[in-house]
């Protein structure tokens, strides 16, 4: 599918923008040509079946999605910080990584049309998320799951080759890595640049951009700006998923009249698979996720949502075959047709639109020297959930936080640091020895009051 649809849009629209990176415009045959190039002069033998892709570059990265799909190999994309996926590498069985040297837009070769052959179960790309035994998982998803989501988006707004798509989120997020699947469609212009919360009204309003994905933490920055109602407006489709939003979000939202679109989807799902428009409630439901899309069902087992669409992923790595079928591990109630978020497994929290399993931050810390050292979260209208960590001393110690700063700069990626370090005088366990989270939440409220 991928390869494919890129050639098509490079043989009708030769000339036609695919997207802007740090000022210089790609079209759709400059990838396509550098792809096919690339195929014929400048790729060593790829023995396995993944390669890795890690790269801030959009160019690199896609260059790297088609090539692999023309290869008939399947690209396992990284966040650029790899500290975040230790043990991904043998979960994936990756032998070779294209680099950004390999990646480079230095090369020019016309090509005719020449017509790829794809199966729709063909594994187009592997995105990781957090796990709930703690360790990264690879999602597997194909073209059948991108193709179904991409109609399904489709259904909800009507993408037209004008719109103006700014992309500020991670191209290892089924999130931002979508909207390039959905560009291929429609064929629509993207603007990617990295999120900058001082200039982004700048961006949409010097750039008319149509459409922008953004999570909750990006709105609560937008809104402090006195500009933003007036540009936010100019936007037809402002889609806002990665976490709930609260209430005075849906107020500044609804009462300003903006186009948003509030989005519940999973990696799993291939984006977002229910939602609604801002302006279609008459007032904020707290956890209520909207409308599920076509082709989708969903259902309460045992307390989880259970979700069935052919925009399930095809599995996890190493793991069985999903059939289009997910049990998540996110706790929904169902009152009539709608369905509300009701919380999830106490380890997964969800801080900026960044999935984090603080199981897996607790484990790493527990193999290391530091002693002590508790890994818990709280709520925060602006993120969400933050990590909070506690370390045990009668007083605050300024040698023991800089310490666990250090260990987690060497250790974890920046969206897995913690906002808060505080210290406890002890840690609270259970009759059983195992740690009191319960009272460990309370302490951390009190420190807050």
């Amino acid at each position: 599918m991928v390869p494919d649809l890129l050639e098509r849009a490079a043989f009708n629209y030769p000339d036609s923008s695919f997207f802007k990176y740090n000022n210089k415009v790609y079209t759709f045959s400059d990838i396509n040509n550098h792809v096919n190039y690339m195929l014929k002069h400048n790729l060593p033998s790829l023995e396995k079946n993944k390669v890795g892709l890690s790269s801030s570059n959009p160019a690199e990265v896609m260059i790297g999605v088609f090539l692999c799909n023309r290869l008939n190999k399947t690209p396992v994309i990284f966040s650029e910080d790899l500290k975040a996926y230790n043990s991904c590498n043998e979960i994936a069985d990756i032998d070779y990584f294209l680099t950004e040297k390999d990646c480079m837009m230095q090369y020019k070769y016309d090509s005719a049309y020449v017509g790829y052959e794809y199966d729709e179960n063909e594994v187009q790309c592997v995105l990781f998320t957090s796990g709930t035994s703690g360790k990264p998982k690879g999602v597997e998803l194909t073209f059948s799951n991108i193709f179904e989501s991409c109609k399904n988006w489709f259904d909800v707004y009507s993408f037209q080759k004008n719109d103006t798509y700014l992309n500020i989120l991670p191209l290892n997020h089924i999130s931002g890595l979508s909207i390039f699947f959905r560009s291929l469609f429609s064929n629509f212009f993207i603007i990617y640049d990295r999120y900058n919360k001082d200039a982004i009204l700048k961006i949409i309003n010097e750039n008319d951009v149509t459409c922008l994905s953004a999570v909750p933490k990006i709105i609560y920055d937008i809104i402090k700006f006195k500009s933003s109602v007036e540009i936010l407006r100019k936007i037809k489709f402002l889609l806002i998923g990665g976490d709930l939003i609260t209430e005075d979000v849906f107020d500044y939202l609804n009462y300003n009249n903006i186009n948003a679109y509030i989005s519940y989807g999973l990696t799993e799902t291939s984006s977002g698979i229910a939602g609604y428009w801002i302006n279609d409630i008459n007032s904020f439901e707290s956890g209520y996720i909207g409308l599920p899309h076509n082709n989708t069902e969903l259902s309460i087992y045992n307390g989880y949502l259970r979700i069935k669409s052919k925009t399930v992923m095809n599995r996890y790595l190493g793991g069985n075959q999903k059939n289009n079928i997910l049990l998540t591990k996110d706790k929904f109630i169902r009152k009539g047709d709608q369905f509300y978020f009701d919380g999830r497994n106490t380890e997964q929290i969800v801080s900026g639109g960044e999935n984090i399993n603080l199981n897996y931050i607790q484990k790493i810390l527990n193999e290391s020297k530091l002693n002590d050292i508790i890994v818990s979260s709280s709520k925060c209208d602006k993120w969400g959930d933050i990590i909070v960590v506690l370390y045990k001393s009668d007083f605050n110690n300024d040698n023991i936080i800089s310490l666990i700063e250090e260990f987690f700069e060497n250790n974890f990626p920046k969206f897995m640091f913690p906002k808060q370090i505080i210290n406890i005088p002890n840690i609270p366990k259970l009759d059983n020895k195992k740690i009191d989270y319960v009272s460990i939440k309370k302490y951390i409220k009190r420190r807050a009051d």
